[in-house]
């Protein structure tokens, strides 16, 4: 059975092609972006990419990834709540 890609995943490999001094890529691989994410980037949006250190079976090393769309951290606390003394000590 073929490694089917999980949507808005996927990996890098080590570049069997890469010669020293060249121009090619040091990794290289594919990912799937579900339809609502292929969407967000049509629209414009940045995504995010996280991406863990892993090892097949036989020991060969690769990158796993997880796409999302970037979405800004909020402040924990309103700015207008926050009093903050500027005065020297």
């Amino acid at each position: 059975m073929a490694y089917e890609i999980k949507e808005n995943n996927g990996s890098s490999w080590p570049n069997d092609y890469k010669k020293a001094g060249d121009s090619r890529p040091v990794m290289q691989g594919k990912f799937r972006l579900s339809k609502e994410l292929a969407q967000a980037v049509l629209d414009g949006k940045t995504l995010t990419i996280a991406s863990w250190s892993n090892r097949t079976e036989g020991g060969k090393k690769y990158l796993s990834h997880k796409f999302s769309v970037y979405e800004p951290k909020q402040n924990k606390v309103d700015e207008e709540e926050v009093e903050v003394d500027l005065a020297p000590f």
